[in-house]
């Protein structure tokens, strides 16, 4: 009689694995059918066709509406979209002044010192790079992505 409990407990969740689906938003690209999957409850970024930028944990609300920073955003309305989290949300822009500021320096050192000093590549080196990382993020733009909320 044990036994037989325990095997229908493990048949139990092994049919919960199975046949438990989690709630989402599908994005798929246009061209090559490449897909990503951001799960609900997630921290995300959505920034709307009348460029308001959302930073919260996603939620699903309906097959055609998501929900974040407690307002109710239809699923046509979205701009881009990706997956941040709250770090990368308060990093993100001391990442780009940061940067901007190295090519800065860089570029008046080349103004004053001269181009063959080396003085301004020990700033453009870490500066560039901190720019494109940060800039170059996959934003999943409504343009080259379909959206399809998994409900």
């Amino acid at each position: 009689m044990k036994k037989l409990k325990l095997s229908l407990l493990a048949l139990l969740f092994v049919s919960i694995n199975i046949f438990g689906q989690e709630k989402g938003i599908y994005l798929i690209t246009k061209k090559i059918k490449d897909s990503t999957f951001l799960k609900e409850n997630y921290w995300s970024k959505v920034i709307t066709i009348d460029w308001k930028r959302l930073i919260d944990k996603l939620k699903i609300i309906d097959d055609n509406r998501i929900n974040l920073d407690k307002i109710h955003i239809p699923i046509e309305s979205i701009n881009k979209i990706r997956s941040a989290s709250r770090f990368h949300a308060i990093a993100d822009p001391f990442a780009v002044v940061f940067g901007e500021t190295l090519v800065n320096v860089g570029i008046t050192t080349i103004g004053t010192v001269g181009l063959l000093s080396g003085i301004d590549a020990f700033f453009f080196i870490p500066g560039i790079p901190n720019l494109v990382v940060v800039l170059l993020k996959n934003n999943h733009l409504v343009k080259k992505w379909e959206y399809h909320i998994e409900n």
